[in-house]
């Protein structure tokens, strides 16, 4: 599983780093244009990803504080 995940993050990083670096480079009729979506999406899907990641994280920890709280209120009323 491990091993997996390691390679597919290896993947996922040499995609993003040719579809950056590397295709501004090439000409636009190039038939490698064809593997990656408008460069638009090059920056508004991690951001995305980033936005929708420190939401669930906040949710999160507001929960963790919530359900914190009410345990010591019931017992400090005990």
């Amino acid at each position: 599983m491990g091993l997996s995940l390691i390679v597919v993050g290896m993947g996922l990083l040499a995609y993003y780093t040719t579809w950056i670096l590397v295709l501004p480079f090439v000409e636009p009729k190039q038939w490698i244009h064809k593997l990656f979506p408008d460069r638009y999406w090059a920056l508004a899907g991690p951001l995305l990803a980033m936005v929708i990641g420190l939401t669930i994280l906040i949710a999160f920890l507001g929960l963790v504080l919530i359900k914190t709280d009410s345990k010591k209120k019931k017992a400090s009323v005990i």
